[in-house]
């Protein structure tokens, strides 16, 4: 699937929003300046995608080969090196892969969540990390909990932004947490470009409202 126009506009309105905030006063834009780095080559994509043995969603592949791969560098941060996006940005391409797991592996597995599980499903879900469970389950019940997600962004908090690689969501933005105990959800949106440009179609309508008015002089009114 092309995603050319997308693109395009995405392109268009995020300098329109770099005009219009210029106070940075979007959440998170102070972090991430609405600056993006030069987009990824094919041959980083091809590399990143065989080291990790995944295949990126299309329209997550569009966005860092054709807008940008990652932004203004913060040494030792957990926003790391982040494109302007949705909260404090978008990881560039390898940053970060295991903020949440260090063994990788967990990425070629199948989806685990699905959207119909209940609080309670979930609750029942986190019970099972215990005190008594020991360090290695515990990583092992991360990395089946977390199946199938690639973290692309800091929320804030103990809050993520996730890439779900497998599946009938593949594309599909999700939002998680460290702590286990607070059930993943997925965005409305049916694939990270459209999640994309909705964020910046609100910014840009948040902007303009916040856009001071201009008073004509008095001597003007009549």
């Amino acid at each position: 699937m092309y995603y050319t126009e997308q693109v395009r506009r995405i392109k268009d309105k995020l300098k329109t929003i770099k005009s219009l905030d210029r106070r940075l006063e979007i959440f998170g834009a102070d972090y991430h300046k609405y600056y993006l780095g030069r987009p990824a080559y094919a041959h980083e994509v091809a590399e990143f995608e065989a080291k990790y043995k995944i295949t990126l969603p299309p329209c997550y592949k569009s966005f860092i080969t054709e807008v940008g791969n990652g932004g203004i560098e913060y040494p030792n941060s957990i926003v790391g090196n982040s494109a302007a996006g949705p909260n404090y940005g978008i990881y560039k391409l390898e940053t970060l892969v295991n903020v949440l797991i260090q063994n990788t592996d967990y990425l070629q597995n199948d989806f685990f969540f699905n959207p119909s599980m209940t609080e309670a499903t979930w609750e029942n879900i986190y019970e099972n990390l215990g005190q008594d469970i020991t360090d290695e389950d515990y990583d092992r019940h991360l990395e089946k909990v977390f199946s199938g997600i690639l973290v692309i962004g800091f929320c804030g908090c103990s809050g993520y932004q996730g890439l779900v690689l497998n599946g009938k969501e593949k594309g599909r933005v999700i939002y998680l947490y460290d702590e286990v105990e607070y059930r993943p959800h997925l965005a409305d949106e049916s694939n990270f470009l459209d999640w994309y440009e909705n964020w910046l179609d609100d910014a840009i309508n948040k902007s303009k409202v916040a856009q001071p008015k201009t008073v004509k002089p008095w001597w003007r009114v009549w």
